[in-house]
């Protein structure tokens, strides 16, 4: 019975002990970019290297829509990303609070970081994340697979 036991606990330490990232799918999401603290959550990066990131502020449920729109000097695209009226005021309290870069989450892998309160619109109900494409076809590319995750909800 002893061993019975132990075996348990054994099993139960080693599938706690590897759980150091967190598996998000189908999921749109800003999170604080928290690079220094060990406590923050593990999401492995567009480039391969993994950042840690502190708990969302916005979720898909929040957000709207999101589009692209070439930048004026005509090199890049920034992404829009337009909130709900609940996601605005969660934004607003966010960048109030800390001003520190944010991370742009698809499927739980993070696409872009920006810093958050340069990238607050005026009208505090969309987020502006500059040059979030090279090109058109990178830009569409990225649109497809969000307009997937907002019509799958």
């Amino acid at each position: 019975m002893k061993t019975i036991a132990v075996i348990v606990l054994l099993a139960l330490a080693a599938g706690c002990g590897g759980a150091s990232r967190i598996v998000v799918r189908d999921v749109i999401q800003i999170r604080p970019l928290l690079a220094d603290d060990p406590l923050a959550t593990k999401f492995d990066a567009k480039d391969g290297s993994t950042v840690g990131c502190g708990d969302p502020v916005l979720t898909d449920q929040l957000i709207s829509y999101t589009y692209f729109k070439k930048t004026a000097d005509s090199a890049s695209f920034d992404l829009y990303v337009v909130m709900t009226e609940r996601g605005a005021a969660q934004w607003k309290t966010y960048t109030r609070r800390t001003g520190k870069t944010a991370a742009f989450l698809l499927d739980g892998r993070m696409l872009l970081s920006f810093p958050a309160e340069a990238a607050a619109d005026k009208a505090a109900i969309k987020v502006v994340i500059a040059s979030a494409a090279a090109s058109q076809e990178e830009a569409d590319a990225l649109q497809l697979r969000l307009d997937k995750k907002k019509s799958t909800k």
